[in-house]
C-alpha cells in the first residue's frame, strides 16, 4: 500500500532541480534548524519552508 501523495510533492520529486532544493534543504533544517532561509524553497513562485526533518530512512 502507497500513501497519498499531493500533487506539488510529486511534481517536486518529478523535477530534478526541486528534488536537489529540497535535500539542500532538508540538510540545511538538520545541520541549523534556526536557519529559516536556508530551509526555503521556491516552487511556482510561493516560498516552501521545511517545518522539521527528524530523520532521513533509505
Amino acid at each position: 500500500m502507497k500513501a497519498p501523495m499531493s500533487e506539488l510533492a510529486r511534481r517536486i520529486l518529478a523535477d530534478r532541480e526541486l528534488s536537489k532544493k529540497l535535500m539542500i534543504a532538508i540538510q540545511s533544517e538538520r545541520r541549523n534548524p534556526d536557519d529559516v532561509e536556508g530551509r526555503t524553497i521556491v516552487v511556482d513562485g510561493k516560498r516552501l519552508t521545511l517545518t522539521r526533518a527528524t530523520a532521513i530512512y533509505k
